[in-house]
C-alpha cells in the first residue's frame, strides 16, 4: 500500500513538472507573438503618417509653386469674391434717384461747372474787378448829393451861426432872436468847419413862409467864417428864418430864427 501510494505521489510529481515545464516553454512564445505583433502596427501606424506627411508637403509645395506663378495668395480670392458680391448687394438695395433730383443734381453740376470756366478764364483788357469797382465808386460820387439830401448825412457841419446888426472883423456883433420893428439891415453869420476842398453854401432869407432872397457864399478851407446880408423893409415884420444849406446837394446844415416886432 505505502508502495502504491508512493508510486502514485511520484507520478503526480513528474506530471505537475512535465506541465510546468510546457507553461515555461509556451510563455516566451506567446510574449514574442505579442511584442512581434504590437511592433507591426506600430511600423504601419508609422508608415501611415509618413505618408500624411508627404501628401501635406506636396499639397504645400503646390501651393507655393501656384503662388509664385500667380503672385496672388489663393486664401484672398474667396474675400474678393464675399466683398464684390457684398458690393452688388448694396447697389442693388440703394434706392433709384428720382426725376426730379436727377434733374437737380444735373443743373448743380451745371451750374458749379459754369462758375469754375469763369473764375479761370483770363481777363481780356481791363481787371473786371477794378472795372466794377471803379463804375461802383462812379455811382457812389455821382449819388452822394442825392443821398445826403435825402439822409441829411455829410461831414460839412455849421460850428457857429447867428443873425446880428453888424459884422467886426468877421465876427458877429448885436446877435439877437428879437428885433425892433424899423430896423434897415441884418447880418446871417456861419462857421464853417470840415470842408475838405472848395465848395459853395447857400444862405436862404425867408419871411412869414416865403422866399426873400438867396445868397451863395464860397467856402475855401475846413475853417471858414463867411455872412450874408439882408436889407429889411418897412412892412417887413413877423417871423424870419435863414437856411444854411450845402448848394450842390441841398442839405440845410443849420437854421437861424429870429422876429421883427
Amino acid at each position: 500500500m505505502r508502495v502504491l501510494i508512493t508510486v502514485c505521489l511520484a507520478v503526480l510529481c513528474m506530471v505537475g513538472v512535465r506541465t510546468r515545464a510546457e507553461e515555461k516553454d509556451e510563455t516566451p512564445a506567446a510574449t514574442a507573438a505579442v511584442s512581434e505583433k504590437k511592433s507591426g502596427e506600430q511600423e504601419a501606424a508609422a508608415g501611415d503618417s509618413k505618408e500624411a506627411a508627404k501628401v501635406e508637403e506636396a499639397k504645400v509645395e503646390e501651393t507655393k509653386s501656384k503662388q509664385a506663378k500667380t503672385g496672388k495668395p489663393e486664401a484672398k480670392q474667396p474675400r474678393l469674391k464675399e466683398t464684390e458680391a457684398s458690393s452688388k448687394k448694396t447697389a442693388k438695395k440703394a434706392p433709384p434717384k428720382t426725376a426730379a433730383e436727377a434733374k437737380s443734381s444735373g443743373k448743380a453740376a451745371g451750374t458749379a461747372e459754369k462758375e469754375a470756366a469763369a473764375e479761370s478764364a483770363p481777363a481780356k483788357g481791363k481787371n473786371p474787378e477794378k472795372k466794377a469797382s471803379d463804375k461802383q465808386s462812379s455811382k457812389q460820387e455821382e449819388s452822394a448829393p442825392a443821398r445826403q439830401k435825402e439822409t441829411g448825412e455829410t461831414a460839412v457841419k455849421v460850428s457857429r451861426a447867428a443873425v446880428c446888426t453888424a459884422i467886426v472883423d468877421r465876427e458877429p456883433v448885436g446877435s439877437a432872436t428879437k428885433f425892433e420893428k424899423g430896423i434897415a439891415k441884418l447880418y446871417c453869420f456861419s462857421h464853417i468847419k470840415g470842408c475838405p476842398d472848395t465848395m459853395q453854401i447857400v444862405h436862404t432869407w425867408y419871411h412869414q413862409g416865403d422866399k426873400a432872397g438867396l445868397v451863395p457864399l464860397v467856402v475855401r478851407s475846413p475853417s471858414w467864417r463867411t455872412y450874408s446880408s439882408r436889407n429889411i423893409g418897412e412892412g417887413q415884420v413877423g417871423a424870419w428864418k435863414v437856411e444854411i444849406s450845402e448848394n450842390e446837394s441841398g442839405v440845410v446844415l443849420e437854421t437861424v430864427s429870429f422876429t421883427i416886432q
